[in-house]
Parts: C-alpha cells; sequence; structure tokens
C-alpha cells in the first residue's frame, strides 16, 4: 500500500486497546504488496509474548516465527557473550561542542604534529577482514572534540565494526596498528588491554583475566560469518545499525574455540590478504567452521 508516495520506509501504525495481555500474539502480515488490500489472503501466525518481551527494546519482530526461538537459543546457549569480555564502544565523536565545527578542522598533513594521529573512517571499508591502511591523519586533541573517548581505546589491538550494516552482514576487521577512528565504527577491545583505561572500561578482574586469551582474530571470523549476521538479522531485523549495545550482547560459542591456537584463529588470519579465487572458499570453511563452534548444524 503506497502510504506516503515516494518514500522508501514502510510506515506501520500501532492500535492499542486496554485489555488484559495474551501469552500468545497474533501476527497477520500480507504476503507481498499487493495483498496489502485482501486481508483474507494474509499470512497469520503466533508468537509468545515472551519472545517479543525478549527481543532487544521488547520490540516487534513481524517476521519472526515460533520456529526462529530454537535457532536463537543455540546460539545463546552457551552464556558468553561479547560485552562480557570486551569493551565494546563507538570511536570519538570529534566536532567542537561549543561551536559546532565539524572534524574537518583537526585534519592534518603534518606527521610531525605529535598530536597527529592515523585515521580511518568506516565509508573506507567496505568489506570484512579488510587490510585497513589510513590515508589520512587527524589530531587527537580530547580537550577540542564533543566525545573524544582516550587514547587506549584507540592504541590497543582491536577489533573494528561497521556501524552501518553492508547488506544485513556485520563486518569486521582487526587492527594491531593503533588507528584512530570516529563513530561510524564501534571498537571492540579486550579488557585485558585497558589496564591503563578510566575505570569504567577495564571490565571486572575476572572479565580481565579471561579476555587475555580471547583471539581477535578469532573473534573477527564469528562476527563475519554468515551465521552470525544471521542471529543479527533474528534478533534486531533489517536495522542497519551494529551498536555497541548490539555488540555486546552477541552470544559466542565455548571459550576454548576462540584462544589464539583455536581453529577459528587461523581461519581469521588466513582471510585477511585472501585474493578474490581463495576468499569464496575460505569464506565457506570460516562459516563451517563458526556452526562447529557453536556445535550447530549447517542449515
Amino acid at each position: 500500500m503506497d502510504v506516503f508516495h515516494g518514500v522508501g520506509v514502510e510506515p506501520m501504525v500501532v492500535i492499542a486497546s486496554r485489555a488484559a495481555p495474551t501469552e500468545m500474539i497474533r501476527v497477520s502480515k500480507p504476503k507481498n504488496k499487493g495483498d496489502a488490500s485482501r486481508p483474507e489472503e494474509w499470512s497469520v501466525w503466533e508468537v509468545p509474548r515472551t519472545t517479543f518481551l525478549g527481543m532487544p527494546r521488547a520490540m516487534f519482530r513481524l517476521s519472526y516465527r515460533e520456529a526462529h526461538d530454537s535457532l536463537v537459543s543455540a546460539f545463546e546457549r552457551f552464556g558468553l557473550t561479547l560485552g562480557e569480555v570486551c569493551y565494546c564502544i563507538t570511536g570519538f565523536v570529534a566536532h567542537d561542542s561549543e561551536t559546532g565545527a565539524s572534524k574537518d578542522r583537526l585534519l592534518t598533513d603534518d606527521a610531525a604534529d605529535p598530536a597527529a594521529k592515523p585515521y580511518l573512517e568506516a565509508k573506507e571499508v567496505s568489506e570484512s577482514f579488510a587490510t585497513l591502511v589510513p590515508a589520512r591523519l587527524i589530531r587527537y586533541v580530547p580537550g577540542e572534540m564533543h566525545r573524544p573517548k582516550f587514547p587506549q581505546l584507540f592504541e590497543s589491538p582491536k577489533v573494528l565494526v561497521n556501524r552501518v550494516v553492508g547488506r544485513g552482514r556485520l563486518r569486521a576487521s582487526v587492527d594491531r596498528s593503533g588507528i584512530y577512528v570516529n563513530h561510524s565504527f564501534d571498537c571492540v577491545v579486550r579488557f585485558s588491554d585497558l589496564t591503563d583505561a578510566p575505570p569504567y572500561a577495564r571490565g571486572t578482574p575476572e572479565a580481565r583475566e579471561s579476555s587475555a586469551s580471547l583471539s581477535l582474530d578469532a573473534l573477527a571470523a564469528v562476527l563475519n560469518s554468515s551465521a552470525m549476521s544471521g542471529y543479527f538479522q533474528l534478533k534486531h531485523g533489517t536495522g542497519m545499525d551494529a551498536s555497541p549495545a548490539n555488540l555486546r550482547s552477541r552470544p559466542l560459542p565455548p571459550f576454548a574455540r576462540l584462544t589464539e591456537d583455536s581453529r577459528l584463529a587461523d581461519l581469521g588470519r588466513r582471510m585477511v590478504g585472501a585474493d578474490e579465487d581463495r576468499r569464496a572458499a575460505q569464506m565457506e570453511e570460516l562459516n563451517q567452521g563458526v556452526l562447529d563452534a557453536y556445535e550447530m548444524k549447517a542449515p
């Protein structure tokens, strides 16, 4: 139904009534846009009310069906989430809080400037497992930035995740060269690497100890896999934002599958710099490796 002509986002009308909640939510949905005027031909199914309450922000996912519960549970059954071993937050917000001046005022060509740092934005990284080579420098001056974060966030080994989900897939790359990034990226840093960070970013002593053996390459393999992107879509629908909160809640496989000598770490390392001829085959092997780590069978 073309409610607002020329507008790409489909509208939704929420109708509320004062009634006792039911245990099952009845969902009626047109099979396609042409069926919208024929409700008798719509698809109809029921989803437990608790399922919607368990969704991020208790959102209504009209494509979600009860059959998806078993798949989601398969990912979540090990009880470990990314946020328990890593600090997940966006990069800095560089505009000036008082004047509103953009980050452009801080870009520089002077590599001799002590404040100059290698700088990268997500729009410069279109694929997963990218070889990250910043082409620009930015003056990192916390006192002139809206949300500067803190230096160790950027200078520590980390996984960078594009905030905008491309084609429904998460895109993650490992950085060990101390690249500074803005809020178009999420930074995922092991708590064990943040010993000099502000207290709120250090995690618990237990989290620091356990995260020390976490391989960033294995973590990138999990985040870039078809399985994790499928889970992301089940939980978040067609949302385009891989927010830090969403990343923190990503379920991880048993920790033994994520160490430096694990199969996933090897698969993640091999993906970096792989040419097009090898990339597809290696990605298929990686996807199978991630399913094995979660002790799941291929669909």
